[in-house]
């Protein structure tokens, strides 16, 4: 997945107020050893 799609769909998550499943996305990137994008 491109960082800025990564991005913008956490970005839609927390705007729906879906923290768990942003955050959950956040937690699976980590493990994957990729670059966060800073979302906000």
């Amino acid at each position: 997945m491109h960082p800025h799609e990564v991005e913008f769909r956490i970005r839609n998550l927390l705007m729906e107020s879906n923290y768990k499943m942003a955050e959950s996305i956040l937690i699976e990137l980590k493990n994957s050893n990729t670059i966060i994008v800073k979302v906000i």
